[in-house]
């Protein structure tokens, strides 16, 4: 009782996991019955690692490398992470200048040709 006293808990949560060491032989959280998850934790961290990483790498490609539907991913991402899904903003191939002066120079060419 002095492991309660020092951690301030109640006699039920110290009584429950003494039971469940006596019962089970580990106080670890263990399987529970119901439906698996698609993605398991170590896939999530590496999904939340890739995404993270500003590879700009889509939601369709990551659900083929992993087997699973891509709106899968999105949610696992909302849910389990709080990742949200943002679209990569592709970088002009010109600014307007140099747009303006390689239109320039084509016309030239076109009038030379």
């Amino acid at each position: 009782m002095e492991f309660k006293k020092k951690r301030r808990l109640c006699y039920s949560t110290v009584y429950r996991v003494i039971q469940r060491y006596v019962q089970f032989k580990t106080t670890a959280d263990l399987p529970r019955s119901g439906r698996r998850r698609k993605l398991n934790n170590k896939q999530m961290k590496s999904i939340a690692f890739t995404v993270n990483n500003n590879s700009g790498i889509s939601h369709r490609i990551l659900s083929r490398r992993y087997n699973v539907d891509h709106r899968t991913i999105g949610r696992n991402l909302k849910q389990r992470t709080n990742i949200r899904p943002r679209q990569r903003i592709k970088a002009p191939k010109y600014v307007k200048d140099q747009e303006k002066r390689a239109q320039n120079i084509v016309d030239f060419y076109i009038v030379i040709f």
